[in-house]
Parts: structure tokens; sequence; C-alpha cells
């Protein structure tokens, strides 16, 4: 499958304690938090023959308390369960990317 890139990604965290929802918007190697945690993006990618229907993103999540990393890898917007942050606390999935061609852009996201 050919790939795009994205400029970034659009993710959404969970805080189990709280109940509460949170969406993040991150620019490829920028970085962001979610309670103790910090997300930074690497990249994210998409199908170029069908951009808004999925996206694959590499993420490295640390505990920003204990320094200790507890996510690296591709997350798949489609597939949330196949790779996902194993914590107690909190919960982050990927919605997709950012930066699609413009068609894409106005396409309805996948939630």
């Amino acid at each position: 499958m050919a790939t795009g890139l994205g400029d970034g990604a659009r993710l959404r965290g969970l805080d189990f304690i709280s109940r509460k929802l949170t969406d993040i918007t991150l620019p490829s190697g920028g970085t962001g938090t979610l309670g103790r945690l910090e997300i930074r993006l690497g990249e994210c990618r998409y199908p170029i023959d069908a951009p808004a229907s999925d996206a694959f993103a590499w993420l490295e999540i640390r505990d920003r308390r204990s320094g200790r990393e507890l996510f690296r890898g591709w997350m798949i917007a489609s597939s949330p369960a196949l790779m996902a942050l194993d914590n107690p606390r909190y919960d982050v999935w990927l919605l997709g990317c950012t930066g699609l061609p413009a068609e894409a852009d106005s396409a309805p996201a996948s939630e």
C-alpha cells in the first residue's frame, strides 16, 4: 500500500479516573501532554488511494513523573487495539492524520 505523509496527527485520550476525553493535535515531531503522559509524534501516514480511510502514527509515550517509556510504536486508527497503550489510568488512540489532500480533509473522520 502506498502511503502519504501527513503534517501531524489527531489523537484522543481518556483519563479513566476523571472520565474526561481530550482531543490532542500534534505536528510531526511535536510533543503534547495528557495528564501525566508526554506524547511525542514521529510521523503520521495515510493510504494515498483513500486518505481519510485510515492512519498510521509513530508515537512515543512516557510517564512525565517517572520518565518511564510506556509505548513506542505504530498506532493504527482502524485497529486501535492492535498496538495499544497499556496503562491503568489512560487510554490514547489515533483519530487520523492532519494535512491530508484537500478533497480528503472535507470527508467525515471515522471516530
